[in-house]
């Protein structure tokens, strides 16, 4: 029989594992550090249907439900600058030349 998989709760108590969960940012983390003009940059690109574009939260919700609008994918339309502000803004590691390396950290793939 295969051991069964740990819950949240168990791996919260141990420290090497909330530390891994607290590095990675979920899509809506990251969006959520967009202002009402870039999010709605990035509906536009992906010519995403939104209830109200004058509300910063409906362009949020449409941008994290669609699978066409990948982070990584809206992520490399920014400036290296930008992408630094959200890694500072969520906590991570900043430093780096290199827009890949940033947009790994935010994506969570570093």
């Amino acid at each position: 029989m295969s051991p069964a998989r740990p819950t949240p709760t168990i791996l919260a108590s141990k420290p090497h594992f909330a530390v891994i969960c607290a590095a990675m940012s979920s899509k809506r983390d990251v969006l959520a550090k967009f202002s009402r003009d870039e999010l709605i940059s990035v509906v536009e690109r992906f010519e995403l249907e939104v209830a109200d574009r004058r509300k910063k939260d409906h362009l949020l919700e449409a941008v994290v439900a669609s699978n066409k609008a990948r982070l990584a994918d809206i992520l490399a339309a920014l400036g290296r600058e930008r992408l630094r502000e959200l890694c500072v803004g969520l906590g991570l590691d900043y430093r780096g030349r290199e827009k890949v390396v940033l947009i790994q950290r935010l994506v969570g793939t570093s």
